[in-house]
Protein backbone atom coordinates (compact mmCIF):
# COMPACT_ATOMS: atom_id res chain seq x y z
CA UNK A 1 0.00 0.00 0.00
CA UNK A 2 1.63 3.46 -1.32
CA UNK A 3 2.09 5.74 1.95
CA UNK A 4 -0.91 8.58 2.21
CA UNK A 5 -2.58 6.50 0.03
CA UNK A 6 -6.28 5.30 1.46
CA UNK A 7 -7.75 2.01 0.67
CA UNK A 8 -11.13 1.09 1.67
CA UNK A 9 -12.46 -1.95 2.44
CA UNK A 10 -16.35 -1.58 3.21
CA UNK A 11 -17.03 1.09 5.38
CA UNK A 12 -13.52 1.32 6.75
CA UNK A 13 -10.37 3.67 5.45
CA UNK A 14 -7.29 2.02 5.70
CA UNK A 15 -4.06 5.57 5.28
CA UNK A 16 -0.27 4.27 5.64
CA UNK A 17 1.36 7.10 7.04
CA UNK A 18 5.23 7.35 7.07
CA UNK A 19 6.93 7.37 10.35
CA UNK A 20 10.57 7.60 11.62
CA UNK A 21 11.86 4.03 12.32
CA UNK A 22 14.78 2.94 11.14
CA UNK A 23 17.17 4.10 7.84
CA UNK A 24 17.16 0.22 6.86
CA UNK A 25 13.72 -0.60 7.63
CA UNK A 26 11.33 2.34 7.36
CA UNK A 27 8.34 2.14 9.30
CA UNK A 28 4.72 3.30 8.28
CA UNK A 29 1.70 3.71 10.86
CA UNK A 30 -1.73 3.25 9.78
CA UNK A 31 -4.97 5.20 10.46
CA UNK A 32 -8.18 3.52 10.54
CA UNK A 33 -11.44 4.79 10.35
CA UNK A 34 -15.23 4.62 10.21
CA UNK A 35 -18.06 7.17 9.88
CA UNK A 36 -18.28 6.98 13.68
CA UNK A 37 -14.63 6.95 15.42
CA UNK A 38 -10.98 6.05 14.24
CA UNK A 39 -7.89 4.90 15.41
CA UNK A 40 -4.03 4.80 14.81
CA UNK A 41 -1.51 1.64 14.93
CA UNK A 42 2.12 2.50 14.72
CA UNK A 43 4.52 -1.00 15.40
CA UNK A 44 7.99 0.65 15.35
CA UNK A 45 8.31 4.18 16.04
CA UNK A 46 11.24 6.69 16.43
CA UNK A 47 9.92 10.19 15.81
CA UNK A 48 6.24 11.16 14.32
CA UNK A 49 6.82 14.20 12.09
CA UNK A 50 3.52 15.65 11.16
CA UNK A 51 2.02 13.54 14.22
CA UNK A 52 -1.21 16.32 14.82
CA UNK A 53 -2.28 16.40 11.61
CA UNK A 54 -1.62 12.15 11.10
CA UNK A 55 -3.68 12.00 14.44
CA UNK A 56 -6.75 14.81 13.84
CA UNK A 57 -9.57 13.03 14.44
CA UNK A 58 -8.29 9.64 16.23
CA UNK A 59 -10.04 8.52 19.65
CA UNK A 60 -7.77 5.45 20.04
CA UNK A 61 -3.59 5.36 19.75
CA UNK A 62 -2.16 2.26 20.01
CA UNK A 63 1.63 2.17 19.91
CA UNK A 64 4.06 -0.63 20.16
CA UNK A 65 7.02 0.14 22.53
CA UNK A 66 10.08 -1.87 23.80
CA UNK A 67 10.08 0.28 27.06
CA UNK A 68 8.23 2.43 28.85
CA UNK A 69 10.35 5.40 29.78
CA UNK A 70 13.57 4.12 28.96
CA UNK A 71 14.66 5.42 25.21
CA UNK A 72 16.19 3.29 22.46
CA UNK A 73 16.64 5.68 20.44
CA UNK A 74 20.07 6.68 18.57
CA UNK A 75 20.91 8.76 15.95
CA UNK A 76 22.66 8.13 12.90
CA UNK A 77 23.44 10.19 9.75
CA UNK A 78 21.77 12.21 11.44
CA UNK A 79 18.36 11.14 11.48
CA UNK A 80 16.91 9.50 14.87
CA UNK A 81 16.23 5.97 15.05
CA UNK A 82 15.08 3.08 17.05
CA UNK A 83 12.30 2.93 19.37
CA UNK A 84 10.69 5.61 21.41
CA UNK A 85 9.08 4.64 24.95
CA UNK A 86 5.62 4.38 25.48
CA UNK A 87 5.70 7.99 27.74
CA UNK A 88 7.47 9.55 24.46
CA UNK A 89 4.88 8.42 21.94
CA UNK A 90 1.90 9.27 24.17
CA UNK A 91 3.12 12.89 24.28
Amino acid sequence: MPLRSILTIGELKFEAIPVQHSIRAPAAGFKVSSQDASFFYVPDIAAFPGASMALRGVQLYIGDGATVTRPMLRKRNGTLIGHAPIVQQLR
